[in-house]
């Protein structure tokens, strides 16, 4: 995986704990991360407070923004689907480069945890 690549998910996913942390009031977040057709994708969930995504205010929403400038970066997308009293996800795709060497059929692993 470039370089550039495992940067932006580690920084998604640290500052989606971070706000979670911070906003969520929940103790237990979930993180997936797969990789399949080329694409890193990560799943941040929580079952905290949420927010209404319409009335963010400007500047109060710096770490979303960054999150998704980071996917965006690197040709990918980041969505945010969350709702007051409804918890939060936090979606993003990060393309990868094609491997060079993978057989047809082989399969990739994908890892999930939670703490």
């Amino acid at each position: 995986m470039p370089l550039e690549t495992s940067t932006a998910a580690y920084r998604i996913v640290q500052e989606a704990l971070t706000n979670a942390a911070r906003h969520a009031g929940i103790t237990l977040v979930t993180v997936r991360c797969m990789v399949y057709d080329n694409t890193l994708h990560l799943n941040i969930e929580d079952g905290g407070r949420g927010f209404d995504l319409t009335r963010l205010s400007p500047g109060t929403s710096s770490g979303l923004s960054s999150m998704r400038e980071r996917a965006l970066l690197l040709g990918g997308r980041l969505e945010v689907d969350s709702a007051p009293g409804k918890g939060t996800r936090i979606f993003a795709e990060l393309p990868l480069p094609a491997p060079a060497n993978r057989g047809k059929g082989e399969k990739r692993d994908k890892h999930s945890f939670s703490r």
